[in-house]
Parts: structure tokens; sequence; C-alpha cells
């Protein structure tokens, strides 16, 4: 797009803003995709550990049953796999970290009579996603079924 600006940054006045607005709704439009892709990561995450209404949960882990000091546990332990499960989905938000807004590497700073407010700074894509409500519902989905599937598992341990 930086090569593609560079037959436009002459432009008379309107070429300019039409080339913001340009900037802007490809802005937009990356940001849903790259919302799209982090919830349906999410959501694969989730389906694999809750299962949904077509299918069961699947085998993400193999687990050892330790006898210790009369005592059966498993390894790693359920609190060990929660932990990598939640640092996983943390990650997997967290991609969209290196994603630089369109707005701010390819919008032209504010020259003369050009009224753009270039001191708004949008949130970056990283900042709206990972304080989406649905992302922060999946990964609580996420956690409340390494929850449950912990609790199946202490009833074999009782």
């Amino acid at each position: 797009m930086r090569d593609m600006y560079a037959h436009f940054c002459d432009g008379t006045p309107e070429v300019q803003r039409e080339w913001r607005e340009l900037v802007k709704e490809m802005d937009r439009d990356i940001e849903i995709s790259l919302r799209h892709t982090v919830r349906r990561s999410l959501q694969e995450l989730s389906r694999a550990i809750n299962g949904d209404a077509k299918s069961e949960p699947q085998t993400l882990f193999g687990v050892k049953i330790v006898l210790e000091s009369s005592r059966i546990d498993y390894r790693p332990t359920m609190i060990n796999l929660t932990h990598v499960v939640n640092i996983v989905a943390k990650e997997l938000i967290s991609t969209v970290a290196v994603v630089p807004r369109l707005r701010e590497v390819l919008l032209p700073e504010a020259t003369g009579d050009e009224v753009i407010c270039h001191n708004e700074r949008h949130p970056s894509f990283y900042s709206v996603i990972s304080n989406d409500e649905d992302m922060l519902k999946i990964v609580v989905q996420i956690m409340n079924g390494m929850s449950s599937t912990a609790t199946e598992l202490q009833k074999y341990l009782g």
C-alpha cells in the first residue's frame, strides 16, 4: 500500500481524502478479519476441550498415573495442564500484537489546511481483540472445561 500511495501522494485534497477513507476502510476490514481469526482459533480450542453438540471432547493430552508414597497422582498435574492451556489461549490472542494499525503507518501526517486529527490514536488490534467480550467468554469456556476435566479426573483419584 505504501507503493500505491506513491501514486497519490501529490494528489488534490479530494484524492488525499479518498486515500484516507480507503486506509480507514482497509484498517476496519483487517480488524474484522483478525477478530474473526482469533475467535475461530479460540473456538476450536474450546471445542477440542469441551466438545460441542456434534462431537465429544477430544483427547489433547496424555497423562500418566503415578503411584508415589502410596498416593496416586497424574503427571503432568491438571494444574500444570490448565496453566499451559491458559498460556496457549493468551498467546492465540497476543499473535495480533505485532500487526500495526494501517491508519498509523499509512496515513500521511497532517499539513497546512488538512483537517486530520492524527493525534486521535486508535487502540491497537491487540487491545481491541484482547478486550472483546466474545473472546473473554470463550477463554472462560476453555478454563471451565479444564476445571470440569480436573473434577472428572479427581473422581478416579478419590
